[in-house]
């Protein structure tokens, strides 16, 4: 489970294989349940009305 916090009421979160593929979008929920994806290492991309901030994932 990846828990996200933010000021904004709506944002969305999407998903990025090491190929930059896009593997799953998420819009306004606390939590997001990674249990579908396979070991590996994905970047994540969250957006807000505030702006945009990335990070990479490792899901072990």
């Amino acid at each position: 489970m990846l828990h996200i916090e933010s000021t904004y009421d709506r944002w969305s979160a999407d998903i990025f294989d090491g190929g930059g593929h896009l593997v799953a979008t998420f819009t306004g929920s606390d939590c997001i349940d990674l249990t579908f994806l396979p070991t590996g290492t994905y970047f994540l991309r969250v957006r807000t009305k505030g702006g945009t901030a990335g990070t990479k994932l490792i899901k072990r």
